[in-house]
């Protein structure tokens, strides 16, 4: 079993090597973190379900730096016969790739007023342009066309004639799943949300599949009450993290002594300090899985340094060793 799915447009949009994973009940490390280094990934985007008691504990032995991007629920409802008949008041239709540059333009809109709440982190805001998320995302958005794709559906939906908003969904055997569901702005207070809950049940049931699915952030509780209304039940409650092994950025590195980094991180920080005086080094963490102390063990660093924080990848996958160090800033 593998976890991880290398996500070519994104990596190409951001210029870092970025993977996925679908949603993962049990986490197995010893099969993750080998695969994790096998990727040469940047960015992991790890999506688990806090189903698993030990998740936490887990999530420890990773090494690297993680944080929490968003907590989302997870709901599902049973079809039925009652769900392949829906007549939605507003006028939807099936989206074409040809519709590529309209979908974009509104999706493009939609994302940039986006309601949901994301928690900031400064490694994910140094690395990612927030343009270039939005514009990642309106791309990812226009290839939901089952033309390319015969599992993945986009809807356009319209009120006067007016393009207004769209939903992507992903048939994922006997599992109908809802991917995103937008609205322009000014049609978010008319309650439409709802037909494409009710739009996407129906075509996932019209193909078969048993169940319907969607994952709502946590923090968007307009959207959440959305989806119980029409009748879904919460099932799981899912974190979504980034993970930052930067085995690809590593490349570009030096190898040096591991005994070294802590210096090094010291007079990289007093350099720092002369043009932030405000900063002082409080803390050093040094989280490593498997590590030996060996002292002429080499090592691959990433140092990444911004205002808030730096910190040191590092990382030998033959001997799987890695781990960070990481200086956090006091501001008096």
């Amino acid at each position: 079993m593998r976890y991880i799915k290398f996500s070519q447009q994104e990596s190409a949009i951001h210029r870092l090597r970025i993977g996925r994973t679908d949603i993962i009940h049990n986490i197995d490390m010893d099969t993750f973190i080998p695969e994790l280094f096998e990727s040469g990934l940047d960015v992991c985007r790890l999506k688990i379900s806090l189903s698993d008691k030990d998740v936490y504990d887990k999530l420890a032995l990773i090494g690297f730096p993680l944080a929490t991007y968003s907590i989302l629920v997870r709901q599902t409802i049973h079809l039925t016969e009652k769900h392949k008949n829906f007549t939605p008041e507003l006028t939807i239709l099936p989206y074409s790739y040809k519709q590529k540059e309209a979908l974009m333009d509104m999706a493009r809109t939609i994302i940039k007023n986006d309601t949901a709440t994301y928690y900031e982190n400064h490694i994910y805001s140094h690395l990612f342009n927030l343009d270039a998320v939005i514009e990642s995302s309106a791309s990812y958005f226009s290839f939901f066309d089952n033309a390319l794709d015969p599992d993945k559906y986009t809807f356009l939906a319209y009120k006067d004639e007016q393009l207004v908003g769209f939903c992507t969904l992903q048939i994922d055997g006997e599992n109908g799943e809802g991917i995103y569901m937008g609205l322009l702005p000014e049609y978010r207070s008319a309650d439409f949300a709802k037909e494409f809950v009710y739009t996407e049940q129906m075509q996932s049931a019209l193909r078969n599949c048993r169940t319907y699915s969607v994952s709502t952030v946590i923090l968007n509780p307009r959207s959440l009450n959305t989806t119980l209304k029409s009748g879904m039940k919460i099932t799981d409650i899912l974190l979504n993290l980034n993970v930052f092994p930067f085995l690809d950025k590593g490349k570009e590195t030096k190898k040096i002594f591991r005994s070294t980094l802590q210096n090094l991180l010291q007079h990289i920080y007093h350099l720092i300090a002369q043009e932030y005086p405000n900063m002082v080094i409080s803390d050093f963490v040094l989280k490593a899985n498997n590590t030996t102390h060996e002292e002429k063990e080499w090592m691959i660093y990433c140092p990444f340094i911004t205002e808030k924080m730096i910190i040191f990848v590092y990382h030998d996958s033959e001997k799987q060793c890695h781990g960070h160090v990481k200086g956090l800033p006091i501001h008096h």
